[in-house]
């Protein structure tokens, strides 16, 4: 199937790629945690257990929803890649044996999940608009017409 985002022509890394940005996986996980943004982010070296929590969390979550690389996603908080493959992995063991935190990976899912659902709607808005422009330029052809 050709992704719609493909299919209409929009860049990979434009604001309406379809794709929830780094920023706002960390904001969710942190609304959901009730930790501070702006410490969990600029506080990298902080040890506090809330803001690793929350650090582990946005990097399972980058590498779920993201199609940011590893660098990228270690990047936006001023860690290594190494970092972001330990924090997955950790948090991929944890659901399986830890009830709190399957829960609220749960909760951060749903969330992450309706933030994407809306921004497939503004995709799927802008691609009727784009192509109910062309046809009315007269820029769009029909592939099946006879020549």
């Amino acid at each position: 199937m050709i992704s719609a985002v493909v299919f209409c022509g929009l860049e990979k890394n434009s604001p309406h790629s379809g794709v929830i940005r780094l920023d706002r996986v960390l904001q969710i996980v942190c609304d959901c945690l009730e930790v501070d943004f702006e410490e969990t982010k600029l506080l990298y070296k902080s040890r506090k257990k809330e803001n690793v929590f929350a650090r582990h969390l946005y990097a399972h979550f980058s590498r779920k929803y993201t199609r940011e690389s590893l660098e990228n996603i270690a990047e936006y908080i001023k860690k290594n890649h190494t970092t972001i493959i330990h924090s997955d992995r950790a948090i991929s063991d944890w659901i399986s044996t830890d009830k709190i935190v399957k829960s609220v990976c749960i909760k951060i899912d749903k969330k992450i999940k309706k933030e994407l659902s809306k921004i497939e709607s503004n995709i799927d808005d802008e691609i009727i608009n784009n192509i109910i422009k062309k046809y009315e330029n007269g820029e769009a052809k029909n592939k099946f017409s006879r020549k």
